[in-house]
């Protein structure tokens, strides 16, 4: 730091490092005084000069006169002269346009074919579309939308926009129009795949950058004539640009089922199945099987599952190409199964919180009958009263809901509040409009498609927080805490008052010797303890 402000204190036109690598700009006498400090006091520093590798340029682009710094009388050792016209800096292209694109094209697409081909290959079309998105998409051309101007590479940007178009096309094995791949090329969040087109960034990043770097340098610059006045951090400015797109995509659907599935699509968690981590190391849980992610994720973007038209084997009613029917037919027993999946689902975290659920618990309402308005029930949530969670599987896609904005809710206002709110006042459980989830368009084969939780919750407020890159799911009262170790991403588990042992199926509250296992076993201990046994309830 001492020798650069030596160097300012020069008064260069320009004086800018980034570790050992500096520009300085100024006269030739400057210029002189500067490679003899740099060589007489850099080695004391650990900066050795390497002449062979800095560079000169001269300002004047008809100027054709060699470097007049010398290095001694071997021509290998001097300094590079380096045109105007093609002037760089720490990968940074900075000549002219043609030399810009040329460079652009060289470093972006030079190699990426050949890489993006190898994915196309893939058998595992999941870990092929994450591939894609997190390494070989956008994040590849950020350097270059961050430093060079969009208008001096627009059509490098073009062609690798392509490219990444054509290989999420033949992962997924179907062609996409303009509107489908627009919304392929939105964030997950808000119903797309994450493969953002360069086209549309670029000039977002480049302002971005821009002003960071202008407050970097604590320096005053001339905007540029495009740039526009406000400034936005990148991550924001491109997340705007996708609500904006996402609003249009909905203005031009063709229909009301078409612009549900786009609302729909960008709820929260809704797009767990990209964005998590297809890796078994901690199970099979964010692991899909090639043809089922093929077919949730067609379905997400609007795109036909089937070739025709059929009829429902089991009840005769039509499905239609995009499989609407097939997420809610009453006949196939799937809706009982996806209600119960998501109940234990519940039950199963609830358990992990040390909260002690009761599944299907009878009498909430006094003797009534029958009636069990909670699939999980905790008998002491908030205020000495209890919580019951009631669990519904819902489509918003049916003709009664492909109009409502939010079709889970008044699912749950209209069917679940309406039938029992009032039946609860003066039972132990308290009740009020609470909504554990809004209904998803999951996976299929692994969670509800789509799904609805709807629960008579008091305050404090509880929210379901889909975590798959860390495991299980996880509730989140407001008053209760879980035992959960971040870092090796492992669950305690601690089973309930009532425990089987896994060798001798015993039950018992009390700890015991296992006649089999050999090992104490406590109904308290942790899943990491070195005697841990699976519990059965």
């Amino acid at each position: 730091m001492s020798l650069v402000n030596e160097i300012q204190a020069m008064n260069p036109v320009y004086n800018k490092w980034y570790m050992d690598d500096g520009g300085i700009v100024g006269d030739i006498e400057l210029l002189q005084k500067v490679w003899d400090l740099i060589k007489s006091r850099g080695p004391e520093l650990g900066l050795h000069l390497n002449a062979s590798k800095c560079e000169w340029s001269w300002l004047n682009p008809e100027c054709k006169l060699p470097c007049p710094i010398r290095n001694g009388n071997v021509d290998a050792d001097q300094i590079k002269l380096v045109p105007h016209a093609e002037i760089q800096m720490l990968g940074v292209p900075l000549g002219s346009d043609h030399f810009v694109s040329d460079f652009v094209s060289k470093k972006l697409l030079g190699r990426l074919s050949a890489t993006v081909d190898k994915l196309v290959d893939f058998e595992d079309s999941q870990a092929a579309t994450y591939l894609l998105r997190v390494s070989y998409s956008i994040v590849r051309a950020v350097h270059f939308m961050r430093t060079v101007p969009l208008s001096q590479w627009v059509e490098q940007a073009k062609t690798f926009d392509s490219m990444v178009r054509k290989a999420i096309e033949d992962i997924l094995g179907c062609p996409m129009s303009d509107l489908t791949f627009a919304q392929a090329s939105l964030t997950p969040k808000l119903g797309g795949l994450g493969l953002r087109k360069t086209v549309e960034h670029a000039d977002l990043a480049f302002f971005a950058s821009w002003h960071e770097s202008q407050l970097t340098a604590h320096e005053t610059w001339t905007p540029r004539a495009d740039q526009p006045k406000s400034y936005l951090p990148q991550k924001q400015a491109s997340f705007n640009f996708d609500t904006s797109m996402h609003a249009y995509l909905v203005d031009q659907a063709p229909n009301d089922r078409e612009a549900q599935r786009l609302r729909r699509s960008a709820q929260p968690h809704a797009c767990g199945y990209i964005t998590a981590t297809p890796s078994s190391e901690d199970g099979y849980d964010t692991v899909m099987k090639p043809r089922i992610f093929r077919v949730a994720v067609l379905y997400r973007l609007g795109l036909a599952v089937i070739p025709e038209p059929i009829p429902c084997p089991l009840c005769e009613q039509p499905i239609n190409v995009f499989g609407d029917h097939a997420t809610c037919c009453a006949k196939s027993g799937d809706l009982i199964v996806r209600h119960n999946a998501i109940r234990n689902l519940v039950d199963n975290i609830a358990a992990h919180g040390m909260l002690a659920p009761v599944m299907e618990k009878k009498g909430i309402l006094g003797p009534t009958s029958g009636r069990r308005p909670g699939d999980v029930s905790i008998p002491l949530w908030s205020q000495g009263k209890g919580l019951a969670i009631d669990v519904a599987v819902t489509s918003p896609l049916t003709l009664s809901s492909v109009r409502l904005p939010e079709p889970c809710e008044e699912y749950a206002v209209s069917q679940k509040h309406k039938k029992y709110d009032l039946s609860f006042e003066g039972t132990e459980y308290r009740h009020g409009v609470r909504d554990l989830g809004r209904d998803q368009r999951g996976r299929p084969g692994r969670a509800p498609l789509p799904l609805s939780l709807c629960s008579k919750a008091p305050r404090p407020r509880a929210q379901l927080v889909l975590r798959p890159r860390l495991g299980p799911p996880v509730l989140h009262p407001a008053a209760h805490g879980f035992p959960v170790d971040l870092d090796s991403h492992r669950w305690p588990r601690v089973p309930r008052a009532h425990a089987r042992c896994s060798s001798c199926q015993r039950l018992g509250t009390h700890p015991h010797h296992c006649c089999l296992s050999h090992h104490p076993i406590h109904p308290h201990h942790l899943h990491d303890s070195p005697h841990c046994h699976d519990y059965r309830t």
